[in-house]
């Protein structure tokens, strides 16, 4: 299990080519699943179109960085469209309110927890 903090800035790195392809910006929520759907990957260079990588493309997410097969699990938004939906549609969990079954306000979400095998969030 991971703090959701602490994926912003990791380096992903591609296994097949051996190298770091960007880092991560964000992460992308499906709140009706309850889980990470997707990393948001922030590239080097001129062009800063925005990339994703589908949380179960992963192929480990370490202490020091996140790995996946090769280059090409890097996408467009144009050939996921179901991931830019969720991105214009963005829940954001940090800053929610946490309020318990009687009413009373516990306070905000400043962080939360996801599993790392299969990026559901496991708590705050």
């Amino acid at each position: 299990m991971r703090k959701s903090k602490r994926f912003e800035s990791m380096p992903v790195i591609s296994l097949e080519e051996g190298q770091q392809i960007g880092h991560v910006k964000s992460l992308v929520i499906d709140p009706a699943n309850k889980k990470v759907a997707a990393l948001i990957i922030e590239q080097k260079g001129w062009f800063k179109e925005q990339r994703f990588i589908p949380y179960q493309k992963i192929n480990s997410a370490g202490s020091d960085a996140i790995t996946i097969e090769k280059t090409a699990h890097v996408e467009r938004g144009t050939s996921l469209p179901d991931i830019v939906k969720l991105v214009r549609e963005r829940i954001d969990i940090i800053g929610a309110k946490l309020v318990a079954e009687n009413g009373s306000l516990l306070g905000h979400v400043d962080e939360y927890y996801v599993e790392l095998a299969t990026g559901n969030i496991a708590g705050v």
